[in-house]
């Protein structure tokens, strides 16, 4: 199993980059609009992986159990499932216009059968 890195240069690079990203915010008011759009392009960047390991690491820790991904079912139901869509963020986290077979995160895909497709969706 991978390790994630804690030795004495990580932590030092960690508090060396959360410093930078609390300075950027800091900065935001003020910047250009192009120093803005580059700001914004690098956040997007880091958020995506960032959201990933959230999503996954609140699931496994809200589980009653280690290993176990049961959650309280309604009395008398024999099996249940809950898809990624409610478990936790997905991306994209809303589609406009959507068309027919969009997918929502990894397990849901959308069917409708608008001709025009006015239907928008997004998870809040």
């Amino acid at each position: 199993m991978a390790s994630f890195s804690r030795g004495f240069l990580d932590q030092m690079m960690q508090r060396r980059v959360l410093r930078r990203w609390e300075r950027a915010a800091e900065l935001a008011p003020k910047q250009s609009l192009g120093d803005l759009r580059q700001m914004r392009q690098r956040a997007l960047q880091l958020r995506q992986p960032l959201d990933r390991v959230l999503h996954v690491a609140d699931g496994r820790l809200a589980l009653p159990l280690i290993g176990s991904d049961t959650f309280s079912k309604p009395l008398h139901t024999d099996w249940a499932w809950r898809p990624q869509l409610w478990r936790g963020p997905i991306f994209p986290a809303g589609i406009a216009a959507a068309a027919t077979k969009s997918k929502l995160g990894d397990e849901v895909t959308l069917f409708h059968d608008c001709a025009v497709s006015e239907l928008t969706v997004r998870q809040i």
